[in-house]
């Protein structure tokens, strides 16, 4: 996964809130220890500040911001857009006559991701990205990828890069356009419907 960009400023404010914690964490097992005149093993030192902060902002990038009650604790605004996605595609390669369908796999944490895009012919994935949520008009992902055909894809397919710029119409739905370098000199539209797997019984 890459990097991206976003311009909520949650990212500022979170960092500050798990500082803070883990100086709170430290001083008390400062004062436990003392307390009760434990000591650590000498192959062992007292947890430090930073080692605290570190592991809660991986807890926090992994698991916690998806949380619902963190997210609405931390006011936080970028979206989860990690799952499966069922794509359907419309091409000026073919003047938009035929809907191409595909399977697009976005990989997220709170600052890493990677939407990979699938089709019979070729596969694209995102080298860098950003989510904007006071861009107007919606949050919206905006990614650059690089387009790799199959070995069984037609000669004139070659690899190629393009950018891609969804909108969030809903919860389960992005929906936006994408253009390529003059390489294809392609664009056409993009919708992502995110799939529901059920539980498994």
């Amino acid at each position: 996964m890459h990097p991206y960009a976003t311009d909520s400023t949650e990212r500022t404010r979170v960092v500050a809130w798990l500082a803070l914690i883990a100086l709170a964490l430290t001083y008390g097992v400062h004062r436990y220890t003392t307390y009760y005149g434990l000591a650590f093993p000498w192959w062992a030192e007292t947890p430090s500040p930073f080692l605290i902060f570190g592991l809660l902002h991986v807890g926090f990038d992994r698991y916690a911001w998806r949380w619902r009650i963190v997210r609405w604790l931390g006011d936080l605004t970028i979206p989860d857009l990690a799952g499966s996605w069922d794509a359907n595609i419309k091409s000026s390669h073919n003047q938009f006559s035929v809907a191409l369908q595909a399977d697009v796999t976005i990989e997220q944490t709170w600052t890493r991701m990677r939407v990979c895009l699938t089709t019979t012919s070729s596969i694209s994935y995102s080298l860098v990205g950003a989510i904007l949520i006071d861009h107007g008009g919606g949050t919206r992902l905006i990614y650059q990828y690089v387009n790799e055909p199959r070995p069984s894809s037609a000669e004139t397919m070659n690899i190629h890069y393009g950018t891609s710029s969804l909108r969030l119409t809903s919860p389960t739905t992005l929906d936006g356009v994408y253009y390529t370098d003059h390489g294809r000199r392609e664009n056409g539209e993009l919708i992502l419907a995110k799939k529901f797997v059920p539980f498994a019984s």
